[in-house]
């Protein structure tokens, strides 16, 4: 009876195993044939999780190795993306709650607290620290007359809209910015496109890609400039 039972539970632990490993992204065979330059050696790559719904994504850190291949460093990391979706190759619209797909530059990095005081404090990433005012700002209104939509600024603006970069809620406690739709910015094809934290109750974001805190950290913290980290979003 005693083996009997030591069986079971070990074809259970089998299984259990299988299935945490079942759904795990392969890096190589995601980026291959994507378009990513000779010189990066870091991608985020994010999937849909459609069987969670069309607001659900997953999410792995990839990185290559000396064997030309590429391996995750951080793999079938939970996310949050827009609330429609992700919006097909260059379908991208300003307002229509969509993340871009395609593949992009990870831009600077950001954060509520002086970087020797935040849990990113070793990044190798460009560093913007947001202070609690209305100064940083990022220009989501297409017809600006300022000339400057999916820009970051600092001051004043004459836009009609902006994204404020301190928020009350702390989404952006930490994130980094996606360069997506940014030399040149069209206007109208979407702007203020980040990572950063998935609030707490949230299915959904306006438009960027979300992770939970603690999942949100690890992957800056692994950020490097010096290997041009880019994010792949997949539409499919």
């Amino acid at each position: 009876m005693k083996k009997f039972l030591l069986l079971l539970v070990g074809l259970f632990m089998s299984t259990i195993t299988s299935l945490a490993f079942a759904d795990n992204l392969d890096c190589d065979a995601l980026i291959r044939g994507s378009g990513v330059p000779e010189g990066t050696g870091q991608v985020v790559v994010v999937v849909p999780d459609v069987a969670r719904g069309i607001s659900y994504a997953k999410l792995a850190a990839c990185e290559m190795g000396k064997d030309g291949k590429w391996s995750a460093i951080y793999d079938n990391l939970s996310a949050i993306v827009g609330k429609n979706g992700i919006a097909e190759p260059g379908g991208k619209i300003e307002g229509d709650s969509k993340t871009p797909s395609g593949l992009f530059y990870i831009g600077e990095t950001f954060g509520y607290h002086p970087l020797s005081l935040s849990k990113i404090s070793n990044i190798r990433m460009d560093y913007r620290y947001i202070t609690n005012n209305d100064f940083d700002k990022f220009i989501d209104d297409s017809n600006t007359p300022e000339n400057n939509y999916n820009t970051w600024i600092i001051g004043p603006t004459k836009a009609a809209s902006h994204e404020s970069m301190y928020r009350q809620d702390g989404l952006y406690e930490y994130g980094a910015v996606i360069n997506y739709n940014n030399n040149p910015a069209v206007p109208g094809k979407g702007s203020a496109i980040f990572m950063h934290i998935w609030g707490s109750g949230k299915t959904y974001t306006a438009g960027c890609v979300a992770l939970q805190i603690q999942d949100l950290v690890s992957v800056l913290n692994w950020l490097d400039k010096t290997k041009q980290p880019q994010i792949l979003i997949k539409y499919q």
